[in-house]
This record gives structure tokens, sequence and C-alpha cells, in this order.
């Protein structure tokens, strides 16, 4: 999982395509001034949508990433949309980024309540399973907050996209959000 999200992706951005400029950009001298904002993104066969698309069905992903002691951890996103710019990095030169904006779910301290794991079910997802991803699991809701920098990821760090459903447990009064994973067709 050594992503830097400057690696070559085999797709490209989809749909609503415009040009953002960023107003305030002083502080980042080897970002470009602009980006281009897209609805979706394809990967091969595979497409991956947002908050921009009349469904989010294909906007719901689960994003792996290394924690503080080099774990890897997953975490659910929504994607709020794609955006490519450019920068300028030391002994690679200018690059193009493929990102995307998301916010991310709240996490449940009964993640494993339905006790479901991955084991079998995808040769893609059984190296995961390892890693302490369930093939069913239970988060808190969407986080509503300002958006900063870590609301973007990579690209890259996709692993695959999920359906979600509300969950009430039992003798309690907070919804939860159930997060089921879906097999990926193609692997970046």
């Amino acid at each position: 999982m050594n992503i830097r999200g400057y690696e070559p992706i085999p797709g490209k951005i989809l749909t609503l395509i415009c040009e953002i400029t960023i107003v305030d950009n002083r502080n980042a001298i080897f970002v470009s001034p602009s980006i281009i904002r897209a609805s979706a993104l394809q990967i091969a066969d595979e497409r991956f949508g947002s908050k921009l698309c009349h469904s989010d069905l294909s906007a719901n992903v689960m994003v792996a990433f290394l924690d503080n002691e080099n774990n890897i951890e997953y975490w659910p996103a929504t994607i709020r949309y794609f955006f490519k710019h450019l920068i300028v990095l030391p002994y690679v030169g200018c690059t193009e980024h493929t990102l995307a904006m998301v916010d991310w779910y709240s996490k449940s301290n009964k993640i494993n309540h339905f006790n479901i794991s991955r084991r079998g079910l995808s040769r893609v997802l059984d190296g995961v399973a390892l890693n302490g991803m369930r093939h069913v699991e239970l988060w808190k809701p969407l986080i509503n907050k300002k958006l900063s920098c870590e609301n973007i990821i990579p690209v890259q760090r996709i692993i695959c996209r999920f359906v979600k459903s509300n969950y009430c447990l039992q003798n309690s009064k907070t919804n939860l959000t159930v997060v089921i994973l879906l097999n990926r067709r193609f692997s970046v």
C-alpha cells in the first residue's frame, strides 16, 4: 500500500466537468491555481460516482490508509466530487493528481456487531480481511463538518464500493449505518 497519489491510473474523469480557480493560493507554491472538477471517475469498466450524480449508490467507497503505527486502516466515505490538478514534486517534476473530496463516516464501537468476515467471498478482498475489514460493518452516520485537507484522498486509496442502510440497535435510539462491501471488478 505504498501509494503516493501520483501513480498513473488507467481511467478518466467523467461528466459535469468544470474548471475552478483557487482564489487564495499564496501558500501552495507547487500547486496549480485551478482544478478540474468532475462528478464521476471510470477505471477500466468500473465507474465511481459522487454526490453530484443522480444516485449516491456509486459514491459510497471504502478507503485504505496507514495509521500512526503503519497498520492498514479502512474507513468508509461518500465522495462529494472528483478533481484533477497539477503539482510540481521534487525528482518527479510536474505531475497530474486525480483526487476525491469525501465525507467520512464516524467509527462505532459496535463495528463488528454482525460478526461476518470476508474470507472466501472474494479473491480481491480476501487479503484485506486479514487486516480487519469485514463483509458487513456498523458505522455512525456521516460527519458533517467543515471541509479540510482530511477530506481529500488520492483515488488510488479506494478499495471498493459499498451499499448502506440505516440500522438501530435493540434498546437504542441512535441510528447507525450498515456498510456492506461490494466486490471490486478492477484493482488499481
